[in-house]
């Protein structure tokens, strides 16, 4: 059974004020270990590329989600997303999928530069809040560092992101009156998409739903059977969805 953790993309009810009447002080720098950034969001602050200030083409900055192995992220466009290891600080990910949503041509060009950034092999830095008190939350600031520039070529690319969530369960985890509809369309479109498992649990996951593979070329799994309507089953055939149902 594959069970994973829900969330709302930036969803408001986990929002990490970090604004306080005094200056927060920060520890220094070091390469984050994979705990350092697990269930965290983080949403960029600044952009410098070659040394100097970049805008975005979104009006959105960009959101970078660390959730067990997979990482996604979105800024204004299409989500993007895959599977990420770290290596003393380097974050390794292959070309990451993408979902299919039509945008302005500017938007479709910075979600290509940030797809090829994220799967560059960037280095990460992370901060943390110095308290002397234990903190539920790991890391406070990100730096990425790539040699992919927004015109994909070489050069330096800075991204400064601060923590501005964490990653929990939805706050209805039974499911509302919306669920059904939602699920429906989700799978609908799974099957359309002949969707691979790992893009059928990124679209659970962005749609806030709970997502188990009930089974894999012909083998049932057991599962509890309990009803929950925000979730989707999926049967898996040679990787891919051949049957997706609510329940």
């Amino acid at each position: 059974m594959v069970l994973l953790s829900l969330t709302v993309f930036l969803a408001p009810a986990s929002f990490i004020p970090l604004a306080s009447a005094s200056t927060p002080s920060y520890t220094k720098e070091k390469a984050p270990k994979l705990l350092d950034l697990q269930a965290l969001t983080f949403k960029s602050t600044s952009i410098t590329v070659n040394g100097k200030s970049f805008n975005l083409a979104s009006k959105e900055p960009i959101a970078l989600r660390f959730q067990d192995k997979m990482i996604s992220i979105n800024a204004g466009c299409n989500s993007l997303g895959g599977k990420f290891s770290l290596s003393k600080g380097t974050l390794l990910a292959q070309t990451l999928f993408s979902s299919k949503m039509a945008c302005p041509e500017k938007l479709m060009s910075q979600d290509v530069w940030l797809n090829k950034l994220f799967s560059s092999k960037p280095k990460l830095l992370v901060k943390f809040l110095s308290t002397k008190s234990k903190s539920r939350y790991p890391a406070t600031v990100l730096t990425i560092t790539s040699n992919i520039t927004p015109g994909l070529k070489s050069g330096k690319t800075t991204i400064k992101m601060n923590v501005y969530e964490t990653i929990g369960y939805a706050d209805t985890p039974l499911g509302d009156e919306k669920s059904t509809a939602v699920v429906k369309a989700t799978c609908d479109q799974l099957l359309l998409n002949n969707a691979t498992e790992v893009e059928a649990q990124f679209a659970a996951e962005q749609d806030a739903l709970l997502f188990r593979v009930i089974s894999r070329d012909g083998e049932n799994y057991a599962v509890t059977m309990d009803y929950r309507e925000n979730r989707i089953n999926v049967a898996i055939v040679d990787g891919k969805v051949s049957a997706c149902s609510q329940g």
